[in-house]
This record gives C-alpha cells, structure tokens and sequence, in this order.
C-alpha cells in the first residue's frame, strides 16, 4: 500500500472512530483500520505450527468475534440511551 493510500485508509478509519462516537454499532471499522495497518494477524488457536489453518476456520472465528462485538456495541448503546429495546 503506497503512504498516500495509507493515510486514506486511517483517514476514514478516524471518521469512522467520529462517526462511532454517537452509535458505538460503527466501532468495528475503525479496529478493522487499526489491525489492518498495524498488520495484526488472528492467533492460530489449537492448529499445530506445521498445519496452518484453513482459511474457512479463520473466516470463522473472525466471523463469530466480530459479530459478538457489534452485538455488544449495539446493547451497550441501547443501555446507555435507556431504551427498552
């Protein structure tokens, strides 16, 4: 990714961030921002070293983790507005 790219890309990571601070529901693209320019990769839980794991489990657990995060932004913004949904 050349630099002006990069700084693209954290630029509408920080909008992203700005726009989150009403709706905490848009919080996973900025860590998606973060991990990606940081070059943070998932741990390979319970592969051996030799055997990589198979991008479909990867897919997975990414999949399962995000989710459980924007479910929790999004309840713990309804918690905060004290709506009863």
């Amino acid at each position: 990714m050349t630099r002006n790219r990069k700084i693209l890309f954290a630029a509408s990571g920080v909008i992203g961030l700005l726009a989150g601070i009403n709706s905490p529901v848009l919080l996973p693209y900025p860590l998606f921002v973060l991990a990606v320019l940081r070059g943070w990769k998932l741990p390979k839980f319970g592969a051996p070293a030799r055997q990589p794991r198979k991008p479909a489990g990867q897919l997975l657990v990414s999949t399962i983790f995000c989710t459980f995060f924007l479910e929790t932004c999004a309840w713990l913004d309804n918690f905060i507005k004290n709506a009863p949904q």
